[in-house]
């Protein structure tokens, strides 16, 4: 096995993203990417794919998240597949 590879078994079950702004990220979410709301809790909201049940995207509002630096490093997205 590679040195830097996962097992196989590997799975992602939920990311979880913070974010300022949880209105704006969740049009983005459910608008463009069709993702659904499957759980609300407070500051918190947990997505979907379109028939699914399980969250894969939780979303976290919290005013003092700092949005990408220009030229900083850091996760700041995720991919779907």
């Amino acid at each position: 096995m590679n040195a830097f590879a996962l097992p196989d078994q590997t799975r992602v079950s939920e990311v979880g993203l913070r974010t300022a702004g949880l209105e704006r990220a969740l049009e983005f979410y459910c608008d463009v990417l069709g993702l659904k709301i499957v759980a609300e809790h407070g500051n918190e909201t947990s997505l979907a794919p379109a028939g699914g049940r399980a969250g894969i995207l939780r979303l976290v509002e919290d005013p003092s998240a700092k949005g990408r630096p220009g030229r900083g490093i850091g996760l700041y997205h995720f991919a779907v597949r």
